[in-house]
């Protein structure tokens, strides 16, 4: 099968179901380069809900557990993030747990809070912190990188537009998208904020496939 690339440009994201696991890297390579994580050089990654006390350092697991995540852009630590994230579902687990999808134009950010986007500084990485911004322009009008648990504003300004981030977020519209076994999820790391929703009981047999693709 391939992805409809189309919805993906239009929406922020495609989701498709009836995906055999061994067709992933098939289906997005045509996006660009797998790249991997150097925490965790695995070109296809398991990802599942970890507890505090077994997950690894510096990340979401280990700040938020088996509770949900906030919305964030994957490798926002990255010189250049991830273009594109792919989930795929293995297996769903027993507390009907959603991924959150919010786009970042939903935001409506006016020109001189862009243009605020564009400038503001930044700190991220933990291992080798470097300075960033939250955006710069593209051809479609705004790529963004937004992690505020790997993010530390520098500035006034930067806080400034933490608070406005933060406000726009919890005011938007997000799309629920809920999990069964062979569904794909494709996002466009640079436009979408996702989030892990919370789960209705434990849900450690919850296992879904992460790969990260194109951006450099």
């Amino acid at each position: 099968m391939s992805l409809d690339v189309s919805q993906l440009e239009s929406n922020g994201f495609v989701f498709a179901r009836g995906v055999h696991e061994t067709d992933l890297i098939d289906i997005v390579r045509h996006l660009g380069n797998v790249r991997v994580d150097p925490r965790s050089p695995i070109a296809v990654r398991d990802i599942r809900p970890q507890p505090l006390s077994s997950a690894k350092a510096n990340t979401l697991s280990s700040r938020y557990g088996t509770d949900a995540f906030p919305f964030h852009t994957d490798t926002a630590h990255w010189d250049r993030p991830a273009r594109y994230l792919a989930l795929f579902c293995v297996d769903p687990g027993e507390g009907a747990r959603a991924t959150l999808l919010q786009d970042s134009r939903a935001w409506q950010l006016q020109d001189g809070e862009i243009e605020l986007a564009c400038r503001a500084l930044w700190k991220t990485g933990h291992v080798r912190p470097r300075l960033c911004m939250l955006a710069e322009r593209s051809a479609d009008g705004i790529a963004i990188r937004y992690d505020k648990d790997c993010m530390r504003p520098m500035t006034k300004e930067a806080r400034e537009l933490e608070a406005l981030v933060e406000q726009r977020i919890n005011r938007s519209e997000m799309t629920r998208v809920p999990w069964e076994p062979e569904c794909l999820l494709v996002i466009d790391n640079r436009r979408m904020v996702h989030a892990r929703g919370a789960s209705k009981r434990p849900d450690a047999n919850r296992v879904l496939k992460r790969i990260l693709i194109g951006g450099e």
